[in-house]
């Protein structure tokens, strides 16, 4: 599994304490990160927030917005990512709770407090579901069990270890809330990255022994996805 976090905090030695203790969590936790710093929200002028799994936000930034203003924006356009609140002033807890945070921490946050948050996030990706309707009836599909959807005309089929469904949407809007560690590796294929053993070539090999097709224009970003969960 990778968790996709990103620290924006302008005190460079908090954000590289920080870095340190999320991948001294990740060590103990069979979890890979990728995590991105930046010092303001100009980080989002690259990525969208939603490319990310968790956000952990100072709120007292010396840039144009501080992480309230972030924070509302990011909320304002729906985006469904979590934030971690930073902040060195407890007074400024109580501004974030309409904001829907995950939690705060008070900096210099302890290894126990980090722990606690992402025991917090992994949890709920490893207890998530997929809602799906086939023929009337819904159900739900725990994202770890799905190996990739494949589209099919104007339907779209989940294939899982022991079973397959068939749900009667397009392949795009099946992508679109889906977590970090699907990835599109044709026009017709998301991948569940946590069930490959190995790129050969153009082809994924999954835990299952079934070989997927990438096309060239996905190839460079699932090679480095790769890369990054096996570092």
């Amino acid at each position: 599994m990778l968790i996709k976090c990103c620290i924006i905090e302008n005190d460079i030695s908090y954000a590289t304490l920080l870095k340190k203790q999320l991948l001294a969590w990740s060590h103990t936790s069979n979890c890979n990160l990728d995590i991105t710093i930046s010092a303001s929200h100009s980080i989002f002028f690259e990525k969208k927030p939603d490319q990310f799994d968790v956000i952990f936000l100072d709120i007292m930034l010396n840039s144009e917005k501080n992480g309230l203003d972030i924070a509302k924006w990011i909320r304002k356009n729906n985006y469904k990512v979590d934030i971690i609140f930073l902040t060195s002033f407890s007074e400024y807890v109580f501004e974030g709770y309409p904001l829907q945070a995950l939690d705060y921490l008070l900096k210099p946050a302890s290894q126990e407090k980090i722990n606690h948050c992402m025991n917090l996030i992994f949890s709920r990706f490893n207890d998530a579901n997929f809602i799906c309707q086939q023929r009337g009836v819904f159900y739900q599909v725990p994202y770890k069990n799905i190996l990739y959807f494949s589209s099919n005309n104007h339907h779209v089929n989940i294939f899982c270890k022991e079973t397959t469904y068939c749900i009667s949407q397009t392949l795009r809007n099946t992508a679109k809330n889906l977590p970090a560690q699907f990835l599109p590796i044709h026009r017709t294929l998301i991948v569940n990255m946590n069930h490959v053993t190995s790129i050969i070539g153009k082809e994924l090999l999954l835990d299952t022994n079934e070989r997927l097709p990438i096309s060239l224009s996905y190839l460079k970003a699932v090679q480095l996805w790769f890369i990054n969960q096996c570092s």
